[in-house]
């Protein structure tokens, strides 16, 4: 059976550069800047939230690539957030200390439910200046 129009259109990719800055408090990622949300993706991009316009079985990604200044960093924290909640499963830590740079990615299927409210926050300890970018995305799998 042929996937309905309004399902294939729900799905969005949104990435996020920044340049160095500090983010010793956990930041909610927000004010994404280069896009690809179909019509009824459900992404708003001022609060860089996703909200599940149709219930389902869903493909979610985050990435973060740290491309500078994590030689002072012990701990960076990225978590996904669903209605407010970050589940340990939602969290990825790096310890960079020495280093140049940091990558995490979440990469889950999980079953939303109509109304579900996902986000990403990210948290640097120690280092005030980091060169920190986004990646986050989804779509409906069925």
């Amino acid at each position: 059976m042929p996937i309905s129009r309004a399902i294939q259109d729900i799905a969005f990719r949104v990435s996020r550069n920044y340049t160095n800055r500090d983010f010793t408090t956990e930041t909610f990622i927000t004010e994404y800047g280069n896009t690809l949300a179909g019509g009824s993706s459900g992404f708003d991009l001022t609060a860089g939230t996703f909200t599940v316009p149709v219930g389902g079985i869903y493909q979610i990604n985050v990435q973060h690539s740290g491309t500078s200044n994590y030689s002072a960093a012990n701990n960076v924290i990225m978590k996904l957030y669903e209605n407010g909640t970050a589940l340990a499963a939602d969290t990825v830590r790096d310890d960079p200390e020495g280093g140049q740079s940091a990558n995490l990615i979440i990469s889950q299927t999980r079953k939303l439910i109509a109304g579900e409210v996902l986000k990403v926050s990210f948290q640097v300890t120690n280092d005030t200046s980091v060169g920190a970018n986004f990646l986050f995305s989804g779509h409906l799998v069925g």
